[in-house]
């Protein structure tokens, strides 16, 4: 058979149809059959299906490939890295239509295939669970006949927790499976937030363990916060660090302290304790040596069924002492808990571990652990399962730690996916407080150190200078997203040698949601909201919105919680900027919201390529991305002028004498796209870095320097009297004093109306700042403007300083009609669009 041609060959893979793959399932076994024959069985078919999961993500892969190739083609990108050049020459010659048409029908083929991931995940699962039910027959010696789980007789329910633990005992162990977590390969982060947190609300319960405090002052400590972003990270951090666990030991210890003192000294009375248990004062109180946790999950793999779960409060006990013993959680064991309390559970293992290890209970701690209690609610709108398990566990904690003659050592923590339920069941109904351990995103340097630590632990160290730039923007692209970050790391443990640069893959999605919740927090940093608040449309031209919650809940929203407020229900929403970077304009969005959308991706191109091209488009990205920011808050603030401060907050302002430098923004709209021009040429649409290369290089060729350079000059006096918004660069690459001039600012007279004010740019990026180099480069570039025929007062110097002046008092020597924006405000502009990388490689460039 003869070759396919190289135009054969693209057209085959454009039009790769997403066949469904068959599954060859043989007949289930007959009825009569060994539990071991029917576990076998399970065990080959999650083999094969494993098998079919790991082809079709090999197809997404490729069939991505080519999606980013033909997007690039699309907008007259560059051959992406690793694509057949010849493949991709083809694809440049397909018309725009013929290319839009085959982009969308491969990400509906992607999506396709990624539904059919998840439908044989879901598959596994199944399969999975029919094994360990068949190993349980197998180790009870049950037959196997084809009846279902309600068909077999109810067993008696457990009088005792000796005799639900000697029963659950009998449970095949559970398999502990290897856990790949981010916080245990690499980094746990923000470590002392969680720590600190945990410890501040066994301080506020010690205080109610010595003086004995009613229901309103005994908080219930949670950790909040949508899917993603490591609440149960967090419990098995609580429960499974050692410095953790000595650090609470020791603050309950202080307090012990202080009770067995109070008691030392005060009478009977005084303590509230009545005449037949007097014994206890004049009984010191034994300190804290051991502190034994119990776990239970309603995530995936336990899930609550109140099919075969009646009572909630029975499905968590089950849960526990399943957990505590080390066996497979088995749901229709439940029902048997009826009698059994929570407060019963616990005192019975603290008893057993003291027995276990010759000591008294009172020097057992037991800290309760309870993941994603939200998904004990059913679609029924009178459920109450929530309500009751969180009563259940709340009233445990309170009568162990307050109420209980002998002050047992009981705490408890719980996570849940939403703020405003449980804020619902345990302060507006029960009327207790909550205490909330912080969750925040991974910050800054915390996702500096974990590319540090990836590279470091998985290549040699001469690849790792080029594997740590590759992954920064990325990483930092998530926001700090606990689990998009975790993604990251397993994507380059796959082949950590050959990783490459992380690209995009873009849709026509909405970006309306992303693009609101980024527009109020640049509006007001610290901004809260309700989780049911709607968001996204401002910047939807129907008016199309939804809760911040659910937005929260679809990581494709690129949306999750900086902090929450468990006091008042309210949270502090923030963004992932890489989900914006994978989005194209989009139709139903607003016009403005479509040119946001369009100018990020070119001054993300500026931003984030190879260093030396950074070092170059920064003069550039960096004022573009103060253009987008402006029009984000004039969007979302009802259109108000938007002041300079507003975006630079903490910059250095030496206005004219006599005046007072109020300067607003332009307002630019849809237009903002537009506002960025090449020296004397129009605006452009459709450049990059390398295109800026390649101009100046025929430029140079065409022209000499002197030439060049007024050329440039007449560009910049041009622009200095745009009527409307304009940023243009020098493109002699030696041009004296500045680097370019903006037309974004305007100045508030006293008389209140508004005139344009030029802005003359420079970008300096150096390691040491000096106050002579501040005086030097501010009066070249004041010097610059005069050379353009601009008047004292008439504009404005912005220097962008890359570090901060080596020493204070450097203010004095900046003239008149200059701004200073130093690195603490570049580093504070630059976060929400995960763009601090920028000066990381501004510093390489310094060294």
């Amino acid at each position: 058979m003869e070759p396919l041609s190289c135009e054969e060959e693209v057209e085959r893979e454009i039009h790769v149809s997403n066949e469904a793959q068959t599954t060859h399932s043989a007949e289930r076994s007959a009825p009569g059959v060994t539990a071991h024959d029917e576990q076998t069985y399970a065990t080959t078919r999650v083999t094969v299906i494993e098998s079919e999961i790991s082809s079709i993500k090999a197809q997404v892969s490729t069939m991505q490939s080519v999606l980013n190739a033909m997007e690039a083609a699309q907008v007259g990108d560059a051959c992406p890295p690793g694509f057949h050049e010849k493949k991709f020459a083809v694809l440049m010659k397909r018309s725009a239509d013929q290319l839009d048409n085959d982009i969308r029908a491969k990400e509906d083929d992607i999506r396709a295939k990624e539904d059919d991931i998840r439908r044989k995940e879901v598959e596994i699962c199944k399969f999975q669970d029919d094994i360990r039910s068949l190993r349980q027959q197998e180790a009870g010696q049950q037959p196997t006949p084809q009846q279902t789980r309600s068909a077999a007789p109810p067993q008696p329910k457990f009088a005792t927790v000796q005799a639900a633990l000697d029963a659950i005992s009998q449970q095949p162990v559970a398999l502990k499976p290897e856990v790949l977590e981010l916080s245990k390969g690499v980094k746990r982060c923000n470590v002392a937030a969680i720590t600190k947190g945990l410890i501040a609300g066994v301080r506020i319960l010690m205080k109610a363990f010595v003086e004995p405090a009613d229901k309103f002052f005994v908080p219930l400590m949670c950790v909040l916060g949508p899917t993603g972003q490591g609440k149960t990270d967090t419990l098995n951090f609580i429960r499974g660090d050692a410095n953790v666990q000595a650090l609470l030991i020791q603050e309950i210890n202080n307090h012990i302290d202080t009770l067995n003192f109070i008691r030392k000294n005060a009478n009977v009375d005084a303590l509230g304790i009545d005449e037949t248990n007097e014994h206890i004062i004049s009984t010191p109180r034994l300190s804290c040596k051991r502190i034994v946790h119990l776990f239970a999950t309603f995530n995936q793999g336990s899930n609550f069924d109140p099919q075969f779960e009646p009572t909630i409060a029975s499905a968590l006990c089950n849960r526990l002492l399943s957990n505590y013993l080390g066996v497979i959680f088995d749901p229709a064991q439940s029902p048997r808990f009826d009698y059994i309390t929570l407060r019963a559970l616990t005192e019975f293992i603290r008893q057993r571990e003291a027995d276990k290890r010759r000591c008294k209970p009172a020097e057992i701690c037991v800290i309760i652990l309870v993941d994603e209690v939200l998904k004990v609610v059913s679609a029924s709108p009178t459920d109450k399962n929530m309500k009751t398990m969180l009563d259940a566990i709340c009233e445990t904690q309170h009568k162990a730690l307050i109420n209980s003659a002998t002050k047992d050592l009981t705490f408890a923590v719980v996570t849940s996916l939403e703020v405003d339920s449980i804020h619902a069941c345990v302060t507006l109904t029960s009327g207790r407080p909550l205490h909330s351990i912080p969750l925040s995103p991974c910050s800054a340097v915390d996702i500096d150190d974990i590319v540090g630590k990836i590279v470091t632990d998985d290549l040699k160290p001469m690849y790792t200078s080029f594997a740590r730039a590759e992954l920064l923007w990325p990483a930092h692209g998530t926001g700090g997203h606990f689990r998009s970050l975790e993604l990251l790391w397993r994507l380059f443990r796959e082949d950590p040698s050959n990783f490459s640069p992380w690209q995009p893959v873009r849709s026509f999605r909405s970006a309306a949601i992303i693009l609101d919740v980024m527009a109020k927090r640049l509006n007001n940093p610290l901004m809260t909201m309700k989780e049911t608040d709607l968001i996204g449309a401002t910047f939807s031209k129907q008016g199309v919105s939804m809760t911040l919650h659910k937005a929260a809940m679809n990581i494709r929203e690129g949306v999750f919680y900086e902090a929450t407020d468990e006091l008042n229900s309210l949270v502090i929403p923030c963004v992932m900027p890489s989900a914006l970077s994978e989005r194209w304009p989009f139709e139903g969005d607003t016009d403005v919201a479509q040119s946001i959308v369009q100018l990020w991706n070119e001054m993300r191109k500026l931003l984030t390529g190879v260093k030396g091209l950074v070092v170059k488009g920064w003069e550039m990205g960096v004022p573009q991305l103060e253009l987008i920011a402006s029009t984000l808050i004039h969007e979302v603030n009802r259109k108000k002028p938007v002041g300079f401060g507003d975006v630079w907050r903490g910059a250095f302002v030496q206005p004219w004498a006599d005046r007072q430098a109020k300067l607003f923004y332009r307002p630019v709209g849809k237009a903002c796209v537009d506002v960025y021009r090449f020296g004397d040429r129009e605006p452009t649409v459709q450049h990059n870095a390398d295109d800026e290369a390649v101009r100046n290089a025929r430029t140079s060729d065409l022209l000499n320097e002197e030439q060049q350079i007024k050329a440039d000059d007449e560009a910049l006096r041009n622009a200095c009297k745009s009527d409307v918004p304009t940023l243009v660069r020098a493109e002699t690459s030696n041009y004296p004093g500045i680097e370019g001039v903006h037309t974004m600012l305007e100045e508030e007279l006293p008389c209140g109306a508004r005139k344009l004010i030029p802005v003359l740019i420079q970008m300096k990026a150096l390691k040491t700042v000096t106050r002579s180099l501040l005086e030097t480069w501010t009066q070249k570039a004041h010097d610059r403007a005069k050379h353009l025929g601009l008047m004292d007062g008439s504009y404005f110097v912005v220097l962008y300083v890359s570090h901060i002046p080596d020493r204070d008092g450097w203010q004095s020597a900046i003239p008149p009609g200059t701004i200073v924006i130093k690195r603490e405000d570049l580093i504070q502009f630059l976060s929400p669009f995960g763009m601090t990388p920028l000066l990381q490689m501004l510093d390489t460039h310094a060294d």
